[in-house]
């Protein structure tokens, strides 16, 4: 009977993970100083124009599409590159997997708990990192920006999770790096985790009766 009670219980608990630097960490800096050297600006320059402006919220948004965002970018840079070229720089070597929170979302699976991922992420680098880590591909319900047309920490982003499952507000458990959009999911009544390191999330995981 017990058991048939956790298992209920797992099955009414939604755990949602964001991506970067919690599953995975990335480094848009590198991004930036493989297309300095075939620009003359400066990989800082580049970062503002590219990751600090409207254009990669264009993107993630999806917006525009992955074309029409290459073709900016190399109006920006005054670049002339090949779209495989560009893909290379954009994606490759950007991101690394953090293998014990792959362990962990390993351990969830097996409890049976309803696995998300939220992420303010673009097509492109969606694809990639799908095909490059088994664990992107373990996920019950994906929420990717790209596809729903608004970012974190939209609050629209976080009432279609709820309104998807049905469920109340505190069956749900976000771990996100950003406390800014945690704040915004605690405000519907979400428990939220401001992802530190896989210890700190295994111990929060404990408090909160997960595993």
């Amino acid at each position: 009977m017990k058991k048939i009670i956790n298992n209920r219980l797992q099955r009414n608990k939604i755990i949602i993970f964001d991506i970067g630097n919690v599953i995975l960490s990335f480094n848009n800096m590198l991004i930036c100083e493989k297309l300095s050297k075939l620009s003359n600006l400066s990989s800082l320059k580049i970062h503002k124009l590219i990751f600090e402006s409207d254009l990669i919220n264009l993107l993630n948004e999806g917006k525009i599409s992955p074309g029409e965002f290459f073709e900016e970018i190399k109006k920006l840079l005054k670049i002339n590159i090949t779209f495989y070229k560009f893909y290379k720089i954009w994606t490759e070597e950007v991101f690394k997997e953090n293998v014990e929170i792959s362990q962990l979302i390993n351990y969830l699976r097996i409890k049976k708990y309803k696995l998300c991922i939220l992420s303010n992420i673009n097509e492109l680098h969606f694809q990639y990192i799908s095909h490059k880590f088994n664990i992107i591909n373990k996920f019950d319900e994906y929420f990717l920006s790209y596809k729903i047309g608004y970012q974190k920490p939209n609050l629209k982003i976080f009432q279609k999770i709820l309104k998807k499952f049905n469920l109340p507000p505190d069956n749900y458990i976000y771990i996100d790096d950003i406390e800014e959009y945690i704040n915004v999911a605690k405000s519907l009544g979400i428990k939220g985790i401001v992802f530190k390191s896989a210890t700190q999330l295994r111990d929060m995981f404990l408090k909160f009766g997960i595993i």
